[in-house]
């Protein structure tokens, strides 16, 4: 299966893109190639898979192949004629703007690929570090993130849902070579959620360890990095302590007077400090759906129970919630 999936997708790659990828390992494409049996699709694709097996695809003209050609000369003309010549994907413009503006390079050249690019399903933590690091392209990053995400198939509904903001969220990044920690990636997710969703009601929630006592407020209707900043500030005067997940549950309830939604989803790292109320299977059901969207898994987690959990953070989470739901 492996090996079929392999062949498929060496059809999908043209001259350039093969290039790019052919590098000095250890097993090169070639390699792959000669594995999978892989057939070209038309008489052109055969002549550059011919290529590839000979070594001699043209090197491809990448940011990187021409910044490494420069010898440290010239960057910011190497940019901007990349900017110009349109060589720069989605994620190579949003990687680079610190190198871009750290080269001096002409703000109005950035602003307009900004502008032209799209993204297909960019991950919005993607714009979060691109804002972080340029901090003066926000308002053109939240618009590129807000048309990113409304290219993605609406969750029919109303959609709870309900944000850890609490201690242990604000930790290490969630892995070594991230730049983001698990709050960042909470508050990015809720993001993307906040835009498929028919209809959302958002809240921020943490507490008191010592009371063991939650506090949970509704965040401000705000869209893309607004929002993720808005979530991301209300750890301290929502007191800083772990989630109480049953706590929760039935404030927002009573904040809703009883109406149920179609989905309950909760983006934590499940360090539910709760002593007296972890058993999951005990909760009030606000929703037809609960899912529990676990970005950094933590010692402390709740049990399975009649809540569906994912592992892991990243936009395929909601296509998961989804094509469930689908199948009800």
């Amino acid at each position: 299966s492996v090996k079929k999936g392999l062949a498929a997708a060496f059809q999908k790659f043209d001259a350039y893109s093969l290039a790019k990828y052919n590098q000095d390992n250890p097993i090169k494409l070639r390699d792959v190639l000669f594995l999978v049996h892989a057939k070209p699709k038309d008489a052109e694709q055969a002549k550059t898979w011919k290529k590839l097996v000979n070594g001699k695809l043209e090197t491809p003209d990448t940011w990187e192949v021409a910044l490494s050609a420069s010898n440290g000369e010239g960057k910011r003309e190497i940019w901007e004629r990349l900017l110009r010549e349109s060589k720069l994907g989605p994620l190579a413009l949003l990687r680079n703007l610190r190198n871009m503006s750290e080269a001096d390079v002409d703000k109005g050249l950035i602003r307009a690929a900004l502008a032209n690019c799209k993204p297909d399903k960019v991950l919005p933590f993607r714009f979060l570090s691109a804002a972080k690091s340029a901090p003066q392209f926000e308002d053109e990053l939240n618009n590129l993130m807000l048309v990113c995400c409304s290219q993605m198939d609406k969750l029919p509904g109303e959609t709870i849902l309900i944000v850890d903001v609490s201690g242990s969220m604000y930790g290490p990044n969630v892995s070594a070579k991230s730049d983001i920690n698990r709050a960042q990636a909470a508050c990015a997710l809720a993001a993307l959620v906040r835009e498929v969703c028919e209809s959302a009601d958002i809240y921020a929630t943490a507490g008191n360890d010592y009371d063991q006592e939650h506090q949970t407020a509704s965040v401000p209707n705000r869209r893309g990095i607004p929002l993720i900043d808005a979530i991301y500030a209300m750890c301290r005067p929502l007191g800083g302590g772990g989630i109480f997940t049953k706590q929760v549950l039935d404030w927002v309830w009573e904040q809703r007077h009883g109406k149920t939604a179609d989905r309950v989803i909760v983006i934590t790292d499940e360090q539910d400090c709760d002593t007296s109320n972890k058993d999951s299977s005990k909760f009030r059901q606000i929703a037809t759906n609960q899912y529990m969207l676990n970005v950094n898994g933590y010692k402390n987690s709740i049990a399975y129970g009649p809540w569906v959990r994912v592992n892991g953070w990243s936009e395929r989470a909601v296509d998961f919630i989804r094509e469930l739901e689908k199948q009800q």
